[in-house]
This record gives C-alpha cells, sequence and structure tokens, in this order.
C-alpha cells in the first residue's frame, strides 16, 4: 500500500514537470515530458524500538532436603526446604528465593542469614512491634530495602506468617503494598 501511494505521487509529479531545453530548428524550448522515473527502492523507516520487560525467571526445581532450624531461627520451619543454586546478584541480593515447589531455598536462606538476622530470627508469631524492631536493628546493620524485603519472604513462609498488609511493605515503602 504504502509502495503505491508513493508511485502515484512520482506519476503526479512526474507529469507537472519539464524536461531540460531540446532544440528545435536552431531554436531551444522547454517540453514538458510525462516521464516516469524509476520508483527508489523502498528505505526503512525508523521505527520506535520496544525492548520487552523481562519476566521473572521460573525457580529451578532444586534438591528436596530434610526439614531443619536454619540459623539464626530458633524453630522448625513450617514450609519444605530445599537447596538450588542462588546467584548473588551486585546489588548483594540472592536469588531465587524459593524452589519450583515453592519450598525455601536453603542457600538464598543462608546468603540473607547475616544481612538481615532480626528478621529471619522473628518467629512463629512476631506481633506488628516485634516485626518493626526486627526492621530497624536490620537496617541499622546497613540491610536494604530489597534485603529486608526478600527476607521477609523467606521468613513468612518459613513460620507461615500471613499478615495482610504486609508489614515489610508498610515499614520499608510506607505502603500497604509493595510494586
Amino acid at each position: 500500500m504504502h509502495r503505491a501511494v508513493i508511485a502515484i505521487a512520482l506519476l503526479l509529479l512526474a507529469g507537472c514537470g519539464t524536461r531540460p531545453a531540446t532544440t528545435v530548428g536552431g531554436a531551444s524550448s522547454p517540453s514538458p515530458t510525462a516521464s516516469i522515473d524509476p520508483i527508489p527502492a523502498a528505505t526503512p523507516s525508523p521505527t520506535a524500538s520496544i525492548e520487552p520487560i523481562p519476566s521473572p525467571r521460573p525457580s529451578p526445581p532444586g534438591t528436596p532436603v530434610a526439614a531443619r532450624v536454619l540459623a539464626p531461627a530458633t524453630v522448625m520451619p513450617i514450609a519444605s526446604l530445599c537447596v538450588a543454586a542462588v546467584l548473588e546478584t551486585a546489588d548483594g541480593n540472592f536469588e531465587p528465593l524459593f524452589c519450583g515447589d515453592g519450598s525455601i531455598n536453603v542457600a538464598a536462606w543462608e546468603g540473607y542469614a547475616p544481612l538481615t538476622p532480626n528478621l529471619l530470627a522473628a518467629g512463629l508469631r512476631p506481633s506488628l512491634k516485634v516485626l518493626d524492631t526486627a526492621f530497624d536493628k536490620d537496617f541499622a546493620r546497613h540491610a536494604t530495602n530489597v534485603e529486608e524485603l526478600d527476607a521477609y519472604r523467606l521468613a513468612a513462609a518459613y513460620y507461615g506468617w500471613s499478615f495482610s498488609p504486609n508489614p515489610a511493605c508498610e515499614f520499608i515503602y510506607k505502603m500497604a503494598v509493595c510494586y
């Protein structure tokens, strides 16, 4: 369709133009022509390039492991445990937190344990005050927002917490929901 419009436009323009002067009996006079110039090869027009937003990678299946107390916790986990290789990101986070079946990745827990020990040790039924204190203490140890949020996700699975709204979002981002 685009080429047809260009071809018609070129025909119209060519019919309106004149050729260089020609000599007729020694006098030169311009002679109108209706010559058609060849259609130039289509050149690609610039288009906006939209990079797709990467979707989260699916968690690896991991290897199930026997339930045990993971330090700094002092009680057995409610959730299943697994082991999968973790990637330590450039900003010091660990992923994946969970294996494909939703069980806690022990390697991720162990990566976060020295960074967020207070939150990971908060116990089975902490009050919001206990969690706020744990967040404060971990931040005083220089834990980042993302480290605390990941630690909260691990601890919530480990202990079976079901707070609503998410206290990590409330404490860290002052929002009821983390985005």
